[in-house]
């Protein structure tokens, strides 16, 4: 039996009203906005704790809609609240529902995390101007509004990682709503995409009886980012941040932004080893048995300073280190032999007296599992181990393989469809 839109629309219209009390959805006029109600909002949520926009630390704006492609709407309503003189940052979330619990997720960390002690978020959607006049029984279900709220710590003692919600103003709604005792999990939404999750990890820079991992070759980020999402480190719809400003997410990794699984800045080539090996022997120190990861690119081995570590590595018998080589035999110049042949790393490895591995098949998950699992095995043994990863760059788009040219190049729209036809589709969430 088919349901008609007539049917569904009066059907939610009872629940929508039974469930909340509230009958009429607000639609906005003609000279109002997303950021005009925002603002609105915000300026109220602020009036009401007796704050004022300097006293923020952080701006999150989440939502679907757009006043202008360029600013944000976080940077347009940071510009109505304020005057230049008042800095604090700003994030967008873009997304629909779910952008509002992945803010609570980002106001999470930034809290915990230290960088910010008070968070404004702000979130405003007008759905009614995307809709035609002859969907207003959808918009039946919808309402033009925003709401604002302030977030701080509640406490501190066993409530460090309790949140309240401060003071919350909902902009065109009958009624307001209060919020409070966020429970650490980063959002109402407790799991995947929070800091602590129900597993009850907790990220710290020391990394204590943890394994550690060191990007040296910090232009891969966005799969890194990717990693670090999935595995509950970030929420997943902060990736949409990628490379935008005031973003987290920058092309270059820092431990400046507060990330969580970040644990170095490696925007410069050839440190990310060193760095490694420090942590490996402070595990020495501190009798912690755990491994320390380093992945490397083939073509920052050309910096010198590399290799000065790989000699104090063997030397010093750092044994709980295993440093990944993605050797793809090209750079963002040309191919590595072109710009400054290194000969066999193999065997330069071996003469620095290191235990060295292959991994031939080096784009297939299950063969590089198994390289790790034999590193493992061989590590403790006096040496620091290395996995030789021979990978194709682009692996899987026939367009992008056996070329440096896309090193550092974005595909557009029409090679970004081909490429993903090109490829099985794993999580579907692209």
């Amino acid at each position: 039996m088919s349901t008609t839109l007539d049917e569904i629309c009066n059907g939610r219209q009872h629940r929508i009203e039974k469930n909340t009390g509230v009958q009429h959805r607000y639609h906005a006029a003609e000279n109002e906005s997303v950021c005009t109600m925002a603002v609105s909002a915000l300026s109220r949520a602020l009036s009401t704790a007796n704050l004022e926009a300097k006293d923020l630390d952080l701006l999150i704006s989440c939502g679907a809609s757009y006043d202008y492609p360029v600013p944000h709407n976080s940077v347009i309503i940071k510009s109505k609240i304020t005057d230049d003189n008042v800095n604090f940052n700003c994030i967008d979330v873009d997304s629909t529902c779910l952008s509002f619990l992945s803010a609570w997720d980002i106001a999470h960390l930034y809290i915990s995390s230290g960088r910010a002690n008070r968070v404004a978020l702000v979130c405003s959607e007008i759905s009614s101007c995307a809709l035609s006049p002859n969907e207003e029984k959808v918009f039946g279900l919808f309402g033009d509004a925003a709401v604002a709220m302030i977030i701080e710590k509640a406490g501190t003692g066993n409530n460090k990682h309790v949140y309240q919600v401060e003071h919350t103003h909902f902009e065109n709604y009958p009624s307001g709503a209060m919020l409070a005792n966020v429970p650490l999990g980063g959002s109402v939404n407790r799991g995947r995409g929070a800091l602590a999750n129900d597993s009850g990890y907790h990220f710290n820079m020391d990394g204590k009886n943890e394994d550690l991992f060191f990007l040296s070759n910090g232009h891969i980020s966005p799969v890194w980012y990717s990693v670090l999402a999935r595995t509950g480190y970030l929420p997943v719809a902060e990736l949409a941040t990628f490379r935008k400003l005031n973003s987290r997410l920058q092309g270059h990794p820092t431990t400046h932004e507060g990330l969580p699984g970040i644990r170095m800045a490696s925007g410069s080539l050839g440190q990310g080893l060193s760095v490694a090996i420090g942590a490996a022997q402070a595990k020495k120190l501190n009798k912690d048995n755990h491994l320390v990861f380093a992945l490397l690119g083939d073509g920052e081995l050309q910096e010198g300073q590399n290799w000065e570590a790989i000699m104090y590595a063997s030397a010093k018998k750092v044994d709980n280190l295993i440093a990944t080589i993605d050797l793809n035999g090209k750079q963002i110049d040309g191919t590595t032999d072109e710009v400054l042949a290194m000969g066999s790393i193999k065997a330069k490895f071996e003469a620095f007296d290191w235990i060295v591995l292959e991994v031939t098949a080096g784009n297939d998950i299950d063969a590089i599992k198994a390289g790790l699992t034999d590193a493992k095995a061989k590590s403790g043994n006096g040496k620091p181990v290395c996995i030789l990863l021979h990978t194709e760059m682009g692996n899987g788009v026939d367009f992008m393989m056996h070329t440096h040219a896309w090193h550092g190049k974005a595909p557009n729209d029409e090679q970004l469809t081909n490429a993903l036809a090109q490829n099985v589709a794993t999580l579907g969430d692209y």
